[in-house]
């Protein structure tokens, strides 16, 4: 009990902990004592420790992201080189695949131009053009 503002108070403790100032004032006239001020139970982290509690969580989540791009970023030259490597072997396997099938178009060729002596030339092309050959494995994004 005290005395605040020339007013009798009375200061009690509710079962959750929380305290109230109530007026002894009103008493006097046969009322009951009313509630003057609510003492705030405390509020919790300060607003300052959670914006950097966010920004330290925003840091960690960028870093592990930026780690992350950096290994498959490494993974991806790794294939493109091990790709690059490979190439004179692809190549030579569709070289010799290309002069098999050549092979056999040749010998074809020679049997319909059998019936047709002096017309056809074979492995002669009709048109003026020029030929690369055949690639199949270049296809993609290096």
């Amino acid at each position: 009990e005290g005395k605040r503002n020339g007013r009798e108070q009375q200061i009690t403790m509710t079962d959750k902990g929380e305290h109230f100032v109530k007026s002894k004032l009103h008493k006097e006239y046969g009322g009951d004592p009313f509630v003057l001020r609510k003492r705030q139970p405390g509020r919790g982290i300060p607003g300052l420790v959670l914006f950097g509690l966010c920004g330290l969580a925003t840091f960690v989540g960028l870093k592990l992201v930026a780690n992350t791009n950096y290994a498959r970023r490494e993974e991806k030259r790794a294939m493109r080189r091990a790709k690059i490597n490979i190439i004179p072997i692809l190549q030579s396997e569709e070289d010799r695949k290309y002069l098999r099938y050549r092979k056999l178009q040749i010998e074809d060729e020679e049997k319909i131009a059998a019936e047709f002596p002096g017309e056809w030339e074979v492995g002669q092309t009709p048109y003026n053009t020029i030929w690369m050959p055949p690639t199949d494995h270049m296809e993609g994004n290096f």
